[in-house]
């Protein structure tokens, strides 16, 4: 009786294995064919994204110790940087980061007060990040995050109508960037805190990075 349930158990183990080899070989065929299997209607959008913003994409790969492929910049945007007059702060960024990132870097805030603690870091959900932004930005106008949270109280109008969410636009210009008063900068005063904290470091902007 011994013997046998020895025996169940190794059978049981082998068809484990085998079971989790077969994952793994299907998994890998299914990446190496999605060319083939996938429509290429399905394909462009994914090109398009990520000749969306070529200069973070070689950003991120730097920060990260990799190489560089300088062929993944259009030309006229290699290292491009910009200005953004920020609570009476100069500050460069790259052409096409988040705003909300470039100004995390450089220790200023689009959150005001304890905001600055409880905010969804970058998901577009809390409206907390809300600025009014002059200059250019990606998209122009409000995407459909920004359209669901800035009509969504306390934001209200018309004072919502000149705000977009830091964590949604990519700067491409020069920028004059004000913050309003208020938890979720819902005010029509501009925010006299100049305070900073970024509780949880570098993780506060990894969401942005992944965009």
């Amino acid at each position: 009786r011994i013997q046998k349930t020895r025996w169940k158990q190794k059978m049981g183990q082998r068809a484990m294995w085998n079971g989790v080899l077969l994952l793994i070989c299907s998994s890998s065929v299914l990446k190496h064919s999605a060319s083939f299997l996938l429509p290429s209607r399905l394909l462009v959008p994914r090109i398009q994204h990520f000749h969306h913003s070529p200069s973070v994409c070689a950003r991120t790969a730097k920060l990260q110790g990799e190489e560089i492929d300088e062929g993944l910049r259009p030309p006229g945007e290699e290292n491009e940087t910009v200005l953004i007059q920020y609570k009476g702060q100069t500050i460069e960024a790259q052409r096409g980061e988040l705003l909300r990132s470039v100004l995390l870097r450089n220790r200023v805030t689009p959150h005001n007060e304890g905001s600055q603690l409880v905010n969804c870091r970058g998901l577009g959900t809390c409206g907390t990040c809300a600025v009014k932004v002059e200059g250019k930005v990606e998209p122009a106008e409000w995407n459909a995050m920004e359209r669901a949270r800035l009509n969504f109280p306390p934001h209200s109008s018309p004072n919502n109508k000149q705000l977009r969410l830091a964590c949604q636009v990519r700067v491409m210009g020069g920028l004059s960037v004000c913050k309003f008063g208020g938890f979720w900068g819902q005010l029509s005063s501009p925010a006299t805190d100049v305070s900073f904290s970024a509780p949880l470091g570098s993780a506060e902007f990894a969401v942005d990075d992944l965009k």
